[in-house]
């Protein structure tokens, strides 16, 4: 039955193509690929009773047009990321007005949130979802103190919609927005949870296109992610995880000429500070960070008291792990930095430096 209802509306829909616009057109094509699909495994399934269309059918009564036209309207609206979006916008924006939500709102105000969560999953609705004024409802969620789980989400939005997706990445640059972000992040008295997740939307925002790197570093974000994870009043993991990104936005660019040594400076202060601090093994942030040290910075590529204080962490760290002093293995082709990932190589049998060691 299903498929003989559509190969109906296949053969009228064939014979005049009806759109007066309240339906899009692409919906009326899909109904063509759907009803031809249809009638093509009907007919596979059922040799003996092929259904044929007769091209010559006449057009669709007015009563069945706009039962159809009603029906198309209505999976539109119910299936259509932007005309959800328009309908999620709505509701969303009659609570951006307000800092306290009524006990009965704050359910409401989550679901739509995580409803428009997943429609920022569809790169191209970025600019759309900007001009409605979606930046300002992310910034309502952001601040709303009292509901952490709405801060949340107001986080991963804007890591749903900008992660690879440069055209999200650069309206929100070019967006208060994004000073709003950092000057959350400077503000020891905000919950630590709360900035936690937010670090994530930074990664989001600056990795892998230039654009926002620059704009980055033009307001001084490096400065502002240094003073997060040295700062003393700062959760260990928090601190740790401003340090990682840093690390993890100059991997991104490691093949970029003009901006590869950008941040080299301010990760080998950070990991300075934050290794000497730590009695016990290294978290996985700290690993992490190493290790784009040893492989990826060279002694020259940063001043000469952040070299003398990374030397000095790292043989720290060396004698923690292997409870001996570290052997030197001069030459003239490597620096000091160098000599030290020899040293930790060759202790950890790896192929990569077996030749020196």
């Amino acid at each position: 039955f299903f498929y003989i209802v559509f190969t109906f509306l296949y053969c009228s829909f064939n014979s005049c193509q009806m759109s007066n616009g309240s339906v899009p057109l692409q919906y009326w094509n899909a109904l063509l690929g759907i009803t031809t699909k249809a009638t093509a495994e009907y007919n596979d399934a059922h040799p003996t009773q092929q259904i044929k269309c007769d091209e010559k059918a006449g057009p669709l009564s007015d009563e069945s047009r706009t039962w159809l036209e009603s029906a198309l309207r209505e999976l539109v609206n119910s299936t259509d990321p932007g005309k959800i979006l328009d309908g999620v916008m709505g509701s969303l924006l009659r609570y951006a007005t307000t800092t306290e939500l009524e006990e009965g709102d704050i359910e409401k105000v989550m679901d739509l949130g995580l409803r428009l969560e997943d429609l920022l999953q569809y790169a191209d609705l970025a600019g759309k979802f900007h001009r409605m004024g979606g930046f300002e409802i992310i910034i309502r969620f952001l601040n709303y103190s009292n509901y952490p789980q709405l801060r949340s989400t107001g986080c991963q939005m804007l890591i749903t919609m900008c992660e690879n997706n440069p055209q999200a990445q650069n309206l929100v640059i070019a967006h208060p927005l994004f000073n709003h972000i950092f000057d959350l992040l400077c503000d020891a008295k905000q919950d630590s949870t709360f900035r936690y997740k937010l670090l994530g939307t930074v990664s989001a925002i600056v990795r892998s296109h230039a654009p926002a790197f620059d704009a980055f570093t033009g307001i001084n974000g490096h400065s502002k992610m240094r003073e997060v994870a040295i700062s003393t009043e700062n959760e260990e993991r928090v601190a740790h995880k401003a340090a990682r990104i840093l690390a993890s936005i100059a991997y991104t660019y490691r093949d970029d000429p003009a901006r590869k040594n950008a941040l080299k400076e301010t990760i080998g202060q950070v990991y300075a500070v934050l290794s000497s601090r730590r009695d016990g093994e290294d978290t996985a942030e700290l690993s992490y960070i190493r290790e784009f040290l040893l492989t990826d910075i060279l002694s020259r590529e940063v001043s000469g008291n952040t070299k003398k204080d990374l030397l000095k962490a790292l043989k720290a760290e060396e004698k923690k792990q292997f409870d001996e002093p570290v052997r030197f293995y001069p030459s003239f082709l490597f620096d000091g930095l160098v000599m030290i990932m020899l040293t930790r190589h060759c202790y950890r049998g790896s192929n990569k430096w077996s030749g020196y060691c």
